[in-house]
């Protein structure tokens, strides 16, 4: 019988680490698909995507703030209305980026076991690959780059490899989200003051990279500066930097953000002493933009977790330098590890079963319509929940007599498969007055919903509309 040392037992236990992290973090991220409805942003995405080819950039320049890629992406899934198929390219991206991971960090021993690890039981990476957004292009743009960089600075040339890999993720996160700029202003920062022909081709690549996009659509994006931004984001402060820091990890779940954003923290002192290329690759793709958008975000309601998506591949790198550190301390690192990844992994739940508040009263309006009724959505930028499962087209012309109900600021459009029958049915967010002229109350309201924040009511057409 063959007896096995302690170095055998130890790579044993390395592969199987590896192996089933990896089979893990596919398993949860096919599963996430069916587990919970589409979120308003999902139901924004697939509005987009089911217009004609030739029209989602203009549609985008004048309503939306994203650049284009992600809907086109969809495009040929999104004729068939369905929740899932919307979904599938957002599985594909988030499996490419764990995949690459494994890649990147297959002989890097038990540090690089612990990043697929936490990459694997990543929230944010987790959630991005079963929601339909651009954000887990972002992920994996960012991976990419995160690559490239690794590469160029171990090496100290820019060859043909590091500029394929460096110019396909600049272009992805250019393309994918606004956020791109910050990308590629973090890897314009990468070869520092450095002159050598490197260290210039590296810098041309990235301009190169900003230049097609600028070309493609700068002009669009000064447009979209114009259109609102997101009111619910707050300001910077000390709570939302530790809110996105926590964010970049452990997605939608704030508890004991400030104990998890010091491990990261502690984390990422450890990899300087651990991998120095790597380090300068976290502070330049990560730590740099993060500061930049949490400056502007002082004056601009801009710093969430999901803008810094492309540097999310830094936290289960920080974390993952902290339990090397501690086993190259000699310490007992596996007692760390356990509750860790068991921190880390609490909060995928959350993130897969993730419910909006408004989602009874979307399905309520979905079951009570049919063809004829009238369908008001207050206020009016709320459309995409009656746009994506309900096909309502989004210049739809009111019925004679209810003009006024558009003007005030809703969605107004009729379920095709019959005239207007006079019925129209009213979801209306609360905090929202809704001005419906026009209008009266349906006798019977049995039918009529009502929760915490949003309502369903019946209406009947004024006679003498």
């Amino acid at each position: 019988m063959k007896s096995f040392t302690a170095s055998d037992l130890d790579g044993r236990l390395w592969s199987a680490v590896i192996i089933s992290a990896t089979v893990i973090g596919f398993t949860v991220r096919l599963a996430g698909l069916a587990m919970s409805p589409l979120t308003f942003d999902e139901t924004s995405t697939g509005t987009f995507a089911k217009l004609p080819l030739t029209e989602i950039p203009l549609a985008l320049r004048s309503r939306d703030i994203h650049p284009p890629l992600d809907y086109l992406i969809r495009h040929s899934l999104a004729w068939a209305g369905n929740d899932l198929l919307l979904r599938i390219p957002s599985a594909l991206t988030g499996a490419a980026s764990l995949l690459l991971v494994v890649w990147w960090m297959r002989q890097r021993g038990w540090f690089g076991a612990f990043v697929i690890v936490f990459m694997a039981l990543s929230s944010m990476a987790v959630r991005y690959s079963v929601e339909a957004r651009m954000y887990g292009l972002l992920i994996l743009a960012g991976i990419l780059v995160a690559v490239a960089a690794d590469r160029y600075l171990r090496i100290e040339r820019f060859d043909a490899r590091v500029g394929a890999v460096l110019i396909t993720g600049l272009l992805l996160g250019l393309f994918a989200h606004e956020s791109g700029l910050l990308l590629a202003f973090g890897s314009l920062a990468l070869p520092g003051v450095r002159r050598g022909g490197a260290a210039w081709r590296w810098r041309t690549a990235v301009l190169a990279a900003t230049a097609v996009w600028g070309v493609a659509w700068g002009s669009a994006f000064m447009a979209q500066a114009t259109n609102n931004s997101p009111t619910w984001v707050p300001y910077t402060s000390v709570d939302t930097v530790a809110w996105s820091l926590n964010g970049l990890m452990r997605n939608l779940d704030t508890d004991a953000s400030y104990v998890f954003v010091t491990l990261l923290i502690a984390g990422w002192i450890c990899l300087g002493w651990i991998d120095r290329q790597l380090s300068r690759a976290v502070v330049c793709i990560c730590l740099i933009p993060f500061a930049a958008v949490a400056g502007v975000g002082l004056d601009r309601r801009v710093l969430i977790p999901r803008t810094l998506a492309f540097g999310m591949w830094a936290a289960p790198v920080g974390l993952a330098a902290l339990l090397e550190a501690l086993r190259r301390w000699r310490t007992h690192a596996g007692l760390v590890a356990v509750p860790m990844v068991l921190v880390v992994a609490m909060s995928l739940p959350l993130n897969m079963t993730y419910q909006e508040s408004s989602i009874p009263s979307r399905k309520h309006l979905e079951t009570i319509t049919g063809p004829g009724d009238g369908v008001v959505i207050s206020p009016g930028w709320l459309s995409p929940w009656a746009e994506w499962p309900l096909d309502a087209p989004h210049d739809s012309v009111p019925p004679p007599g209810l003009e006024g109900v558009r003007d005030n600021g809703s969605f107004l459009f009729v379920r095709r498969g019959a005239p207007f029958n006079g019925r129209v049915w009213v979801l209306s967010a609360d905090p929202y007055p809704v001005a419906l002229p026009g209008l009266h109350p349906c006798p019977v309201t049995r039918d009529d919903s009502h929760d915490a924040d949003f309502s369903v009511r019946c209406f009947e057409q004024d006679r003498q509309a």
